[in-house]
């Protein structure tokens, strides 16, 4: 093996492990500035309150609306509630992105065996290792983000139907939505 590719395999090596290590911190970036999930509540006379979700006490929604007005819901009055998760189309699009490039840049250099052109090579589809990498990164980004941001549709809205619903599924709800809000109550 030549001193290039110890160079290359040690850069990739590199480069790997600091965009692994960046993916990893990236969720913890922002906890401190936790926001709560934006919710469209019907009530029972089918109007609706649109608003970010505070809190969940007891058995009621707390909600700030984009007039920063805070509106208190009682789930007793409460149809449905529908969850518009921010963001998820993008963030799946650039979550794609990332680890199809890396896989695929990966997956390219490894492929490099070195052949020299005119050893049965056809040198018009000759290509160096960098090449090789910077292809695979193109066509593996560009597959990533489309299934992640195809992932990232599917999972954008979520409704709970709580008017007609058991004591237990309510309670079962609740608890999920305590997880969305800004302020985590018991």
């Amino acid at each position: 093996m030549n001193k290039e590719n110890r160079r290359s395999k040690g850069f990739l090596g590199m480069a790997f492990i600091a965009v692994l290590g960046l993916a990893l911190l990236a969720p913890d970036l922002g906890a401190r500035d936790r926001e709560g999930a934006q919710v469209i509540v019907t009530m029972k006379d089918w109007s609706n309150v649109q608003g970010e979700l505070l809190a969940v006490q007891d058995n009621n929604l707390i909600l700030m609306d984009s007039s920063a007005v805070g509106i208190t819901a009682s789930l007793a009055d409460v149809r449905s509630i529908k969850v518009i998760k921010k963001g998820t189309v993008l963030k799946g699009i650039g979550l794609g992105l990332a680890v199809g490039a890396i896989t695929g840049a990966l997956a390219g250099a490894s492929s490099y065996e070195g052949h020299v052109p005119g050893e049965g090579w056809i040198p018009l589809i000759w290509f160096s290792r960098g090449q090789l990498a910077f292809g695979g990164a193109v066509v593996f980004g560009v597959i990533g983000g489309a299934l992640g941001g195809t992932i990232g549709a599917a999972a954008h809205r979520r409704t709970f139907a709580i008017n007609g619903e058991s004591a237990f599924k309510i309670k079962e709800t609740v608890a999920k939505l305590r997880k969305l809000a800004r302020e985590r109550i018991s």
